[in-house]
């Protein structure tokens, strides 16, 4: 088996800082958009008398109490009558605040798939140093959401640790050479 050499500051292609500097910022919207609308879902639950669906959640092993639903990750628990008003009125708040997205379209959704496809392009700028490792072997591998999260982490750290490392928003140093 032939030994693997180190990489060095030197090895990081100009294609896998950008990538680096594209997740970072595809990360930074993921999340500012997320946040926008799980409050914009929480406004719209808030007031309504929407309620966990008798027949559907309630029965069985794993039955979910008939409580009021207030928070986005339960939209899903919607009785099927709620879902027509919630989305219509979830709509109409989306297109309010300025988006240009197709109908049915969630900010947050579109953001965090540009956030996928950053990372995704990571990953394929990175096999150029590390043949062999693809997004595909990464998440087959056992505990893959866990290594692909690694892996990415691995890259931006190694990116933005670079001594000549650019703020992509600011286009300011992150640290002075000593």
């Amino acid at each position: 088996m032939k030994p693997q050499r180190k990489l060095s500051a030197a090895d990081i292609t100009p294609a896998i800082k950008s990538a680096v500097n594209a997740v970072l910022m595809a990360r930074v919207l993921a999340t500012c958009e997320r946040e926008k609308m799980d409050k914009l879902d929480r406004e719209i639950l808030a007031p309504c008398p929407s309620y966990t669906s008798d027949e559907k959640w309630n029965t069985g092993p794993h039955a979910i109490p008939v409580h009021h639903i207030t928070d986005p990750k339960e939209l899903h628990l919607l009785k099927e009558s709620d879902w027509e008003d919630y989305y219509a009125e979830r709509q109409k708040r989306i297109d309010a605040m300025g988006y240009k997205l197709p109908r049915g379209h969630c900010p947050a959704c579109v953001a965090e798939t540009i956030q996928r496809e950053a990372e995704h392009l990571l990953i394929e700028c990175a096999e150029e140093l590390c043949p062999g490792v693809t997004l595909d072997k990464i998440l087959c591998a056992p505990h893959g959401l866990e290594r692909l999260k690694e892996y990415l982490d691995i890259w931006i750290k190694l990116v933005v640790n670079l001594p000549d490392y650019k703020n992509p928003l600011t286009g300011e140093l992150l640290r002075k050479a000593a």
